[in-house]
């Protein structure tokens, strides 16, 4: 029902407007975690990655984290970077390589008073299950409980401000393809989101929640839409990259290209700065809309549209749209009621400039929905 809505999705927004600048969102960022999100830390200790990788990241080129930090204006501090390339949610169980627990030690021995404008941002958890669990339940539960409890010794200490990412589909990476695990590997990595979203919806603090799995799927079932012509395979094979790596999904049988993390940066920025509308590109973002369905259910949606060329009054087509959840405290929330027919969007950038934007549907002759801009309130 939602996406029938969005695909007819219909704004006046006729107007442009100058840039300018604004002011960061937050002091600074925080990160802990694994490989995804490791700048360094393994690389300054072991030596390794080593090349073709990127300056001891996993990857090709630059991690997500430091696409973030450029999109939010916050200059990325590696010593903010606490994440561990082969972490695992508790402590040191890889080796001699520090897990998640060992990661918040080293943070709150520096920092015993949390810095309550920063971001505090977690991802972790794929290394639970990348080699198989004997028990899927048991699991499951230890690393959920692993990230609460990172999250409350976070918040004792003073954080307000939390980022979770969810895992991605762990079956669709090509090491599970690779050892005919795509079934178990998929089970685990969507009971762990589906159990963590649970968890974090019974907490009081502002905490937004980054479906990671549903993310990538898009970009899985369609690849051109992104840019990648092949999400499957990888592109460093015997230690040579291939030619084209901007259209590979994955650098290696676990970790994405720098094409990748680039798009997973640019959506977890749309969800942190809310809906969005750039003349220049045509596209609109709606990161995270309430919507009250008719039979009286609420469910939260993710959106990226884009206009149709030359349309009066301008026209979008669903680029993507899957459920997400996420605490109201981080993340900026319009909402939609399919009983009054009204679309409130509190805060859309346009351009650079905040505007409160609110829709009214219409019907058409059709028979499909349209929106037709009533306020539009520079903020």
């Amino acid at each position: 029902m939602f996406t029938r809505f969005l695909r007819s999705l219909c704004l006046l927004f006729i107007v442009t407007f100058p840039a300018v600048s604004h002011a960061a969102l937050y002091s600074q960022l925080y990160v802990f975690g694994d490989s995804l999100s490791d700048t360094g830390r393994l690389f300054a200790l072991a030596g390794q990655p080593k090349a073709p990788y990127y300056q001891g990241r996993l990857s090709n080129g630059k991690l997500w984290i430091e696409y973030l930090s450029e999109s939010l204006a916050i200059p990325y501090n590696a010593n903010n970077n606490y994440a561990w390339a082969g972490a695992m949610s508790s402590g040191n169980e890889v080796a001699f390589l520090p897990g998640f627990n060992s990661e918040l030690d080293s943070y709150l021995k520096a920092n015993p008073k949390a810095d309550t404008q920063a971001l505090y941002i977690i991802w972790v958890g794929s290394n639970d299950f990348t080699n198989g669990v004997s028990d899927a339940n048991t699991a499951v539960a230890f690393a959920v409980d692993n990230v609460m409890t990172g999250i409350d010794r976070l918040a004792k200490s003073g954080a307000t401000n939390f980022l979770i990412l969810g895992l991605p589909n762990l079956g669709q990476t090509p090491k599970a393809i690779s050892l005919q695990a795509v079934a178990s590997a998929s089970q685990l990595s969507s009971a762990f989101n589906q159990t963590l979203i649970a968890r974090l919806k019974q907490l009081s603090l502002n905490v937004g929640y980054v479906d990671i799995e549903s993310l990538l799927q898009s970009v899985v079932a369609q690849p051109s839409q992104y840019g990648f012509s092949d999400v499957t395979n990888v592109c460093l094979v015997d230690n040579t990259a291939c030619s084209n790596p901007d259209q590979y999904l994955f650098w290696d049988s676990l970790h994405p290209t720098t094409a990748g993390h680039k798009y997973i940066a640019e959506y977890v920025y749309n969800l942190l700065t809310g809906a969005s509308y750039s003349s220049s590109k045509g596209e609109l973002q709606l990161p995270a809309v309430d919507v009250l369905l008719s039979d009286g259910t609420s469910r939260t949606f993710n959106a990226k549209m884009r206009v149709i060329p030359n349309s009066s009054p301008l026209k979008f087509t669903l680029l993507e749209s899957h459920g997400i959840a996420a605490n109201s405290g981080l993340i900026a929330h319009a909402a939609f009621n399919f009983q009054t027919g009204k679309v409130t969007l509190p805060s859309v950038m346009v351009d650079n400039i905040n505007y409160k934007v609110s829709l009214q549907q219409s019907s058409t002759a059709t028979g499909e929905s349209q929106f037709v801009l009533t306020e539009a309130v520079p903020q």
